[in-house]
């Protein structure tokens, strides 16, 4: 199913899972009405096949329309936090169950492991903007990366890091602040991280929260070091870099970021 975009193609803004999204981030309904609206069309394929292939079809659609609609809505607006509670909210579902057999996608159990929702998270982040990239490009990465964080820090508060999207927030700052010649759209999207996260991000750092293999290496600017994830000292390099970086970016959305980040770290700071 081709993405075309952070925004999706005219497939998944065409869904009953997307309708499902606009209606409740738009007030016209209410959580549980939402929930139910978006969950038929994957809940109806259990019910009538039985086939984790087809639910799984269902659930990417679900999930594209997820990242589609956080991409589009302002990292300003309320509607952020209440997509983020949606997925939480999704993840209290009971499971799909027919004749005694739950259904299982890739493994996991629909609804409450969110099976391969970080898969599309992940495809997603393969199109990160750029400092070349058009505005809209670049608006919609900063928007998904304040959505990703606040379901990160929902997930860290709520539900014991479940969904686990902590390796994004880690991609993003290591891009923002242990890279040479970073970019302005760059520094928003890790200042974001800040602003809606960084309890959850010092939390991390403080417990040393690692991952397997070279995904958390360093960046080419920290070559020397042997970091493996969130640290103390990473933390203390992300933020005197932010630091050092405020005043020097000329985007407003990108300077905007950064001074609140700048309050959110001071707030746990003190």
């Amino acid at each position: 199913m081709p993405q075309a975009g952070l925004e999706g193609s005219n497939t998944i803004q065409q869904s009953p899972q997307y309708a499902a999204l606009s209606d409740y981030i738009s007030n016209k309904i209410e959580l549980n009405g939402a929930l139910d609206k978006f969950s038929s069309p994957a809940e109806n394929e259990w019910t009538s096949s039985t086939s984790a292939e087809e639910v799984e079809e269902q659930l990417t659609l679900s999930w594209r329309s997820i990242i589609s609609q956080a991409a589009q809505t302002s990292f300003k607006d309320a509607a952020q936090q209440k997509l983020a509670d949606f997925v939480v909210g999704l993840q209290q579902r009971p499971a799909l169950q027919k004749d005694g057999q739950t259904c299982q996608v890739q493994g996991t159990i629909v609804w409450k492991d969110l099976p391969t929702f970080g898969w599309s998270i992940r495809d997603a982040w393969n199109q990160a903007a750029g400092p070349d990239s058009d505005q809209k490009s670049k608006d919609q990465w900063i928007n998904l990366n304040a959505f990703t964080a606040l379901l990160t820090a929902s997930a860290h508060s709520k539900t014991n890091d479940n969904p686990d999207l902590s390796l994004f927030g880690f991609w993003a700052l290591r891009q923002a602040f242990e890279e040479q010649n970073v970019s302005d759209v760059a520094i928003a999207a890790a200042a974001a991280w800040f602003v809606y996260a960084a309890p959850t991000i010092y939390d991390f750092s403080q417990k040393s929260k690692s991952f397997d293999g070279k995904v958390a290496k360093p960046g080419s600017a920290f070559s020397d070091q042997s970091w493996t994830g969130f640290s103390q000292d990473r933390w203390q390099v992300w933020t005197k870099k932010l630091s050092e970086l405020q005043g020097r970016v000329s985007n407003n959305t990108a300077s905007q970021l950064v001074e609140q980040a700048q309050v959110a770290i001071g707030e746990i700071q003190q």
